[in-house]
């Protein structure tokens, strides 16, 4: 599969509980063109896109 296909979403808490380790691991996949979607499920709403 090629990266520009694959989209991961997280839920916003699960960014914020070790922000630091979240960025580390993610920047680096939206570095590759890997779609990262934060998502806050309680309200349903796409919160951020990368």
């Amino acid at each position: 599969m090629k990266q520009k296909y694959l989209e991961l979403e997280i839920t916003e808490m699960a960014t914020m509980r070790n922000f630091d380790i979240t960025y580390n691991v993610l920047d680096p996949l939206s570095k590759r063109g890997i779609g990262i979607y934060v998502n806050d499920l309680g309200l349903g709403m796409l919160l951020l896109t990368t």
